[in-house]
């Protein structure tokens, strides 16, 4: 038979390859393994996962921030946005007023935009953003963060450690999240399975 074994590669990615592939082709097989060795994953960061480091290339508004390099002091929420999505310019007012009231608790907002200087500077002289907002360089902050999954704005909040406790739309309990881990009362594992509970109960109720 056909055996084959996984070889696991850089961060979640798998790679999974024939023992009758390498004996009959070694140089397409060796080739594989290189470019997947090279090539990023593409999963979006989850719950429990070490926030990587911002690939962004100039800071537009605000200082420079890592999250990827905690101080023990800062909870960081990285907000995926663009100036084209609706969504994401209806989240601005909200994100303006949390990180206003957040930041004398150790809340830092970074916003983290794909496009040219041109157009977000342009986008700032119009709508106030008043957090942080940087552009990501070759989308290498969405690709490490947000992956192949489709959808923006997104949010994912970092402890003060450097792990990813949060990550949904800015609009849908991040100021609940928030809140909690401002007041040192936030549950990961909790809120996980009150989330798991609250999507059985609409899947049971649009069943029946």
């Amino acid at each position: 038979p056909d055996a084959r074994f996984a070889a696991r590669l850089s961060g979640k990615q798998v790679l999974t390859i024939s023992r009758f592939d390498m004996t009959l082709t070694p140089r397409v097989a060796a080739a594989a393994l290189a470019l997947a060795l090279i090539t990023p994953s593409l999963q979006a960061l989850e719950v429990g996962d070490k926030a990587p480091p911002l690939g962004v290339g100039k800071w537009l508004a605000g200082k420079a921030e890592d999250p990827s390099r905690p101080d023990g002091k800062t909870t960081y929420v990285v907000e995926l946005w663009a100036t084209w999505c609706p969504a994401c310019r209806m989240s601005i007012p909200h994100l303006n007023k949390m990180q206003k009231r957040l930041a004398g608790k150790g809340v830092t907002f970074l916003g983290i935009s794909p496009e040219e200087e041109k157009v977000v500077a342009d986008f700032l002289k119009t709508t106030p953003i008043r957090y942080s907002v940087g552009l990501d360089t070759n989308s290498a902050t969405l690709n490490a963060y947000k992956g192949a999954v489709d959808g923006i704005p997104r949010a994912f909040v970092i402890d003060k450690t450097g792990v990813v406790i949060w990550t949904g739309h800015p609009m849908d309990g991040l100021d609940r999240v928030l809140d909690r881990v401002a007041a040192g009362t936030f549950d990961p594992k909790l809120l996980a399975k009150t989330t798991q509970a609250e999507t059985e109960l609409q899947a049971a109720t649009q069943i029946a």
